[in-house]
């Protein structure tokens, strides 16, 4: 299993013109924009329920995210082998549970205006842009209230009167989220207390880029005395605070680069001195192209150097031992180890400098980046580009069905699932070596009376799907794919007219009544913990309490649009069963396997609590496995109810 960055689940950052994301660095875009869509609708809807689905499986660039965010380096470096220590945002604060908060999110973030006091050389901000607004600030109350945590994004906060403003009426709250922020140092804490000091909770990281004057070189405009003054004093503070019983904790924060790499040692041994938490950051950013020494080669220190600092670094550390950060600092230091020593942009020095000098702002950005993910994995940077592309070009008005299957086999070649693809079937003896029984699912097919003779003839439709899915074999690594084993359900093939449901209301169309075998495939596949590739649910829950299976657990098929697909991640072969008997009344499929299954499936649906015209469902799968339990399926609904 994976390990899950955790922010599709916790977190939502609102920006200065209402945009809402989940994450600074994924390319997913904005989830919605508050002053269109309700933030409840926004945390519930399916363009985040994407990324969770995606994140589950470990799916990261499918997710949306970038190869320098640390959940994904994380991800590539570690696995599951480690306990995450390096937490997504807030300064590396206590993790949050992965948990679905069905009211909203844990964490909540507010972009404040993009004023400063300094100009630093790592900072790409432009300047321009402004916060939340006041009357968006208040109207979001509720939801500001009932989360854990409260992020201040942009600027220097000390300067920003907005956001004191904010924070002076947020200490007047009885239920009080904790508040995070960075500082540059520069203005005495002392000063904005009496905005602040009514805060229950504030995490606060003093970020240094260097000692001394190397300090002042990173960070122009910039004092260090100054810094280690005002550093000291929010450390007195901070000690009062948290006698008084609040949760005050003060951290220090260092972004590495090429031109501060070498002060690293004695940036540990100032931490451990002030005994400080002291939080290891890499510098992002493709326009620094002379430091960014973890994206570009030619910025890099020499490998031999490398190994000498972290020798220096480890030592410090070791002698250590009453560090208040000690054990969190050492995983902080490998990471950054790792990130320095993984695969970079192998790009001249001259043509980076040259590309600059035309291509400006955001555009360098994104244009380097491109060539960064290119070097990185081609693939990868191809369904990059594919999925901008049919965000902007797969609309309702393209619906022909020639131009849908070109979309989907290009992404099946795309994703690497073109040649993957199972169309083998056992014969009767390689069929008893499948002796085990890994999933099993069997729904009743109900005498519907408005559907008269199509009652039949779904029926039918459902006996011709079984004849060709029956006796289908996955070998480790192979696809089930509905609408590959099937083909187009067309009149020549012997499919009738049967029920489907058709922007909500409920129509009749060649092969109708498919719904039902993807559904018992599905939900099979679930139990046998098959990855799941592909799922859509329907859009109307049309039969209400009449229905023949709960919401979250049902599996819509259309030729064009939707498909049923997972895949066979075992070691060992899968064999699929189904049928639809008319005379009992029953679909029922069933995946056997060689070998047993190894570990205990779960799978439950949380749906709101108070349902209303749309229902939200979430369904997810869990596997326990000598005694510990790994979330593998996790995909978030919604249904509209029938009119």
């Amino acid at each position: 299993m994976p390990y899950i960055c955790k922010n599709p689940w916790t977190t939502l950052y609102i920006w200065g013109n209402g945009n809402v994301t989940h994450c600074c660095y994924s390319n997913v875009g904005s989830l919605g924009n508050i002053n269109e869509t309700p933030l409840l609708d926004i945390w519930r809807g399916p363009k985040l329920n994407f990324v969770r689905e995606n994140m589950a499986q470990g799916n990261y660039l499918q997710a949306g995210c970038e190869y320098f965010c640390r959940s994904y380096r994380w991800n590539k470096f570690y696995g599951s082998k480690n306990t995450a220590a390096i937490p997504e945002g807030l300064g590396r604060v206590e993790e949050l549970p992965p948990a679905w908060a069905e009211d909203g999110p844990g964490i909540l973030g507010f972009g404040i205006d993009w004023d400063c006091n300094l100009r630093c050389r790592h900072c790409l901000s432009s300047r321009k842009g402004k916060g939340v607004k006041q009357e968006d600030f208040h109207t979001l109350r509720t939801f500001t209230e009932k989360s854990r945590f409260l992020r201040f994004m942009g600027g220097e906060f000390t300067i920003n009167k907005d956001c004191l403003s904010m924070l002076k009426e947020l200490g007047t709250w009885e239920a009080q989220p904790i508040v995070f922020f960075s500082t540059n140092g520069q203005t005495p804490i002392a000063s904005v207390m009496p905005y602040c000091g009514g805060l229950k909770g504030l995490h606060l990281k003093f970020s240094l880029e260097g000692l001394n004057s190397d300090y002042e070189h990173i960070r122009t405009g910039a004092s260090w005395d100054v810094f280690e003054r005002n550093l000291d004093e929010a450390a007195a503070i901070f000690v009062a605070k948290r006698a008084e019983g609040k949760d005050w904790r003060l951290y220090l924060n260092f972004c590495v680069m090429k031109s501060n790499f070498r002060n690293l040692p004695s940036i540990i041994q100032y931490a451990v001195k002030k005994d400080l938490p002291l939080v290891l950051n890499t510098i992002n950013g493709m326009r620094h192209i002379d430091e960014n020494m973890f994206m570009y080669s030619a910025a890099c220190l020499p490998k031999e150097e490398i190994q000498q600092i972290a020798e220096r670094c480890r030592a410090i550390l070791g002698e250590a031992r009453q560090y208040c950060f000690k054990n969190e600092l050492v995983t902080h230091l490998d990471y950054i180890l790792r990130s320095a020593n993984d695969k970079k942009l192998r790009l001249p020095h001259r043509a980076l400098q040259l590309w600059t000098l035309f291509v400006k702002g955001r555009a360098a950005d994104l244009s380097m980046y491109a060539f960064y993910r290119l070097s990185m994995n081609p693939t990868a940077f191809l369904s990059y580009v594919y999925r901008k592309i049919r965000g902007k070009i797969s609309t309702p008005a393209i619906r022909f069905k020639t131009a849908r299957r070109i979309i989907a086999n290009t992404e099946d070649i795309l994703r690497g699932w073109a040649w993957n693809y199972s169309v083998t079937k056992a014969g009767n003896q390689e069929a008893n070596e499948f002796r085990h029984r890994i999933g099993e699912f069997q729904l009743p097919i109900k005498e519907r009376g408005e559907l008269g003779v199509e009652n039949k003839n779904r029926i039918s439709n459902m006996r011709l799907a079984c004849e060709a899915i029956d006796m289908l074999v996955l070998q480790p690594g192979q696809i089930f794919s509905m609408r590959k084993v099937i083909g187009e359900p067309v009149a020549q093939k012997g499919y009738k007219p049967g029920p489907v449901i058709i922007r909500g209301k409920l129509s009749s169309s060649v092969g109708g009544g498919l719904c039902q075998i993807s559904t018992v495939l599905f939900n099979a596949a679930l139990q046998a913990n098959i990855r799941i590739l592909e799922k859509h649910n329907h859009s109307v829950d049309l039969w209400g309490k009449d229905r023949i299976v709960e919401l979250g657990r049902d599996a819509a098929y259309t030729y064009e649009l939707k498909d049923l697909k997972f895949r066979n991640d075992m070691a060992a072969p899968v064999l699929i069963r189904i049928s639809a008997d008319g005379g009992k009344k029953l679909v029922c499929a069933e995946l056997y396997c060689s070998s047993p299954l190894a570990g205990e499936v779960t799978v439950e649906t949380l749906a709101d609590a108070k349902p209303g015209e749309v229902k939200h469902i979430e369904t997810r799968r869990f596997i326990r496995t000598n005694g510990k339990t790994e979330l593998t399926y996790s995909r978030r609904e919604t249904y509209l109810s029938r009119s």
